[in-house]
């Protein structure tokens, strides 16, 4: 395949009587005749672990190109609850914890959260759940 991001989806289908879940996925194919020691380039919302979680959890992701990030944690209604990271970052690999608390510092209530990634104009999301 020639260097580029492609773009498919992936559909989950399993025995209950829930709708297909349909989850979108980016490859991005590189040149493997990098230097060695030099990571891929890639934009990725790796999720969170542990998840479920109590009380807290880490964010991982990927830049593919240094520049303006933003992280945030949204409820299902897509409201902003937290934002973990805004400002500038290198290209590569980072991790944020979020404590399971809102900008004001209230504990938030169990219940699922959307983990929003943005940079780059490209945005991806990844669901995690708060069982406390």
């Amino acid at each position: 395949m020639a260097d580029g991001e492609y773009t498919a989806y992936l559909v989950i289908e399993s025995n209950t009587a829930s709708s297909l879940d349909v989850v979108p996925v980016v490859l991005t194919v590189f040149d493997p005749n990098t230097g060695a020691g030099d990571a891929p380039r890639v934009f990725r919302l790796d999720g969170n672990a542990p998840n479920p979680f109590n009380p807290m959890t880490t964010v991982s992701f990927s830049l593919a190109t240094a520049g303006r990030a933003t992280v945030d944690v949204l409820d299902l209604q897509g409201r902003v609850v937290r934002t973990l990271f805004a400002g500038d970052l290198p290209a590569g690999v980072r991790a944020l914890v979020w404590d399971g608390r809102d900008d004001a510092g209230r504990e938030v209530a169990s219940g699922a959260y959307l983990a929003r990634l943005q940079s780059g104009g490209r945005t991806a999301t990844h669901k995690m759940i708060l069982a406390r």
